[in-house]
């Protein structure tokens, strides 16, 4: 396209450049020449998720944190996490923000109290994100809460851990204990080399006969190996252990 008289390099409407910028990006001085090239137009996209895993927290309620990773590739991005009890979910975590600009995966994660969780169920999960171009649900997938649960409400003379059922066992199993006086008690899942695998139980517990189920994971969420665990059941005044089995 010759140019008269001549002009800098710069940004310029150009008429065959319909609807666009058109940008100089050379110019001949001795021909009174001047190139363009159309500037390149970067196409938004919907972002990314991948639902993640559960980390059970064992306070006296239990605390369920539900974790995944975004992508909002470049565009800003909210995101929350759905669960329920079936996959129609019909609840929801409080909805984040994820400034503009990001083109990285992100770690994301929410917390639910297990005081709004019936204890002893299983619950689905998934993420959910969205931008301005489109909404991106995650795969679904599922976690089963912990609980206390009382069996008798006569109250025992003396404290107790009782052997689990079934033993060997898969996936999950029962342990029974009880307690003759309201305290603070634990139960932890270790290996056999010491190392805590889950903590089942760590709380101010009232009197009565009490059982809780391990669904053989870990604390982190991940499944525990075949082998042999031991459970130990620890209050001031008292101290117990039982073997555990779980096989695959």
């Amino acid at each position: 396209t010759t140019v008269s008289p001549a002009i800098p390099p710069g940004t310029y409407y150009v008429g065959y450049f319909i609807d666009h910028l058109a940008q100089v990006t050379e110019f001949d001085e001795n021909d009174n020449t001047a190139y363009f090239s159309s500037p390149q137009v970067t196409t938004p996209e919907p972002p990314t998720v991948v639902t993640g895993t559960v980390i059970i927290n064992p306070d006296p309620l239990f605390t369920y944190i539900l974790n995944g990773t975004v992508n909002p590739n470049g565009n800003s991005t909210t995101y929350y996490f759905e669960y329920g009890k079936t996959t129609d979910y019909g609840n929801k975590t409080r909805s984040k923000e994820l400034g503009s600009g990001i083109t990285d995966v992100l770690p994301v994660s929410d917390t639910i109290s297990g005081s709004v969780l019936d204890a002893l169920t299983p619950y689905h999960f998934r993420l959910v994100a969205y931008n301005s171009v489109d909404t991106t649900y995650g795969y679904d997938s599922d976690f089963t809460t912990l609980g206390i649960e009382v069996i008798s409400n006569e109250l025992p003379n003396k404290f107790s851990l009782f052997q689990n059922y079934p033993n060997p066992f898969n996936p999950e199993t029962t342990i029974g204990f009880a307690l003759p006086k309201s305290t603070r008690a634990s139960l932890i899942v270790y290996d056999l080399w010491g190392r805590e695998i889950s903590r089942l139980v760590d709380g101010y517990l009232g009197a009565g006969y009490r059982h809780v189920v391990w669904d053989g994971k870990a604390t982190n969420g991940d499944k525990a190996p075949s082998g042999v665990y031991i459970v130990r059941m620890a209050t001031p005044e008292f101290t117990s252990s039982i073997k555990l089995v779980l096989m695959k």
